[in-house]
């Protein structure tokens, strides 16, 4: 009896274990890149584009038969994991058709160890561009300028009267 009870029990357990199409969603949206221009599915995924799918590969799977369906940004997600898989491998289990994909083979990865088709595939990353600089006037930028040399010397002072020292640099104590 407690021997078909424990069979069942461990048979509830892995039923558990098997992640459903909500968790699934949930890895891929929870574990974003740390970059915003990274290309990734969250779109298509988050709009039930592929619901049967239990598991990252399963839902690699459904988006390379569905390509044709997703947006640009995704469409250069596939074609990286597609080009990518060995590379994605030795960044370890999971890593493909996950969040993390594109971090494995940009900054995780040599590029020296990328094959000719997955370095082909990357180029069709988007370039991070830099944050403009906003403009300012002459009269912002000299208060600007002001205000940060008021707090950089009242932070030597308050460096410096923690470490015991006066304003020139000489220790505050004297010798004993």
């Amino acid at each position: 009896l407690s021997y078909e009870k424990s069979k069942e029990t461990r048979a509830r357990m892995n039923y558990l274990k098997r992640p459903g199409p909500a968790l699934a969603l949930a890895l891929l949206l929870s574990r974003s890149s740390t970059s915003t221009a990274a290309p990734n599915c969250d779109d298509a995924v988050g709009n039930g584009l592929c619901p049967d799918a239990f598991s990252l590969s399963e839902m690699g799977e459904c988006l390379i038969a569905k390509r044709a369906e997703v947006d640009e940004n995704c469409q250069v997600y596939v074609d990286i994991n597609q080009a990518c898989g060995s590379a994605m491998e030795r960044c370890g289990d999971g890593i493909q058709w996950g969040s993390d994909a594109i971090l494995c083979v940009t900054q995780w990865t040599r590029k020296d160890d990328l094959s000719a088709d997955c370095a082909d595939a990357l180029l069709k990353l988007p370039e991070d561009k830099p944050a403009a600089e906003p403009e300012v006037s002459e009269e912002e930028s000299e208060a600007s300028k002001k205000k940060r040399e008021k707090r950089k010397a009242a932070r030597k002072r308050a460096a410096n009267d923690v470490r015991g020292h006066d304003v020139r640099g000489h220790s505050a104590q004297t010798p004993l």
